[in-house]
């Protein structure tokens, strides 16, 4: 009985870790430009925390007017993929880039290492061994200490399977990052720690990420410290630029086009790093009707295309002011009064 069981275990994480699905051309790319898709992604969430599921949320998505949309960004809990500690559970992602595929969509993965809705009382937003913080600011947000060896090493580790996972399919076109801005109270009150502590980690991740997949494009997303100063991220930067990365950032706020430094990192290095900004709820804070967010998420599109020159826009699918008519009222609209071109379509890497 105790070898039966023993067996039975062995086949359990066998299933877990193995493909749940197969995937229909599994070439390997050689050239990381063919896995350059510029134009407009929406963004779905997968999280059991909140009670989201973004397999459901991608098919409903997908039978409204997608069509001027190349892509999809999953925002997808770490601990959706290892709730069980070292044991990978891919079903989720390979669910969703199934279903992406079929509809002719290409896949991007932001992993979420923290949560702005539940706490650090929320077990299954991280692995359940996971060093975590809670925020300063908000007791609804918790972040895993990421700023630290021991937890970046473990991030390190589902990233870098992930892209072993995932890097010879042609509509995995890239993994994402949480924002650098960590509300913290050991980063929050001591800035000079993400220079020290958080952004040599971050290096550390994308250097890994290039190692394990060289041809998947590695995006960073960037929103700290709120000045003029592109400085703070300059070997952040530098980094990506070795290592056919890109940078991005959560909300495009159209009355700060020219106030945040991530801006102007964009507008200098829109000809060699991938600029992939989400528009997310930036675009209509001021906005409370539907002909105002139209208004306001013309002027979102303006500034990302024509000012800063973002190869991906990724847009929201719901909206805490506008609910279910958000997408298909206000996002889908303004996408095709453009066709869902960018300016710049030129595959950044070398």
């Amino acid at each position: 009985m105790k070898k039966l069981i023993t067996i039975k275990t062995f086949l359990l994480c066998i299933t877990l870790v193995m493909p749940l699905t197969s995937f229909s051309n599994t070439s390997i790319n050689t050239n990381v430009c063919q896995n350059f898709h510029p134009g407009m992604e929406f963004r779905i969430f997968d999280s059991v925390d909140r009670n989201i599921d973004g397999y459901y949320h991608l098919k409903m998505n997908l039978l409204q007017d997608v069509h001027n949309f190349n892509g999809v960004l999953v925002q997808i809990d770490w601990g959706t993929i290892e709730s069980t500690p070292g044991i990978y559970d891919w079903s989720r992602l390979d669910k969703i880039l199934l279903t992406a595929q079929k509809a002719g969509k290409y896949l991007r993965v932001r992993l979420e290492d923290r949560t702005f809705w539940t706490g650090c009382a929320s077990k299954k937003f991280l692995p359940s061994d996971i060093a975590r913080e809670a925020g300063a600011l908000s007791p609804n947000n918790c972040y895993a200490k990421i700023w630290e060896k021991d937890t970046m090493d473990r991030y390190i580790a589902v990233v870098t399977a992930m892209l072993t996972r995932y890097s010879s399919n042609p509509y995995f076109t890239g993994v994402v990052t949480e924002e650098t801005a960590l509300d913290s109270a050991s980063i929050y009150n001591n800035k000079s720690l993400y220079q020290t502590a958080l952004y040599p980690q971050l290096i550390r991740l994308a250097a890994a990420a290039h190692a394990a997949a060289p041809y998947v494009p590695f995006t960073q997303y960037i929103n700290w410290p709120y000045k003029s100063n592109s400085a703070y991220f300059s070997p952040i930067v530098s980094n990506l630029l070795s290592t056919n990365g890109g940078i991005g950032w959560p909300d495009s706020r159209i009355d700060q086009e020219f106030n945040y430094s991530w801006y102007q990192l964009a507008r200098n290095n829109n000809s060699s790093l991938l600029i992939a900004p989400s528009a997310e709820s930036g675009s209509t804070s001021s906005a409370t009707t539907i002909a105002d967010a139209l208004v306001d998420h013309e002027a979102a599109y303006e500034m990302l295309v024509k000012d800063i020159n973002a190869h991906i826009i990724v847009w929201d699918t719901d909206n805490v002011a506008f609910g279910s008519n958000y997408f298909s009222q206000v996002v889908i609209p303004t996408v095709n009064n453009h066709n869902g071109a960018v300016l710049n379509n030129t595959c950044p890497f070398k």
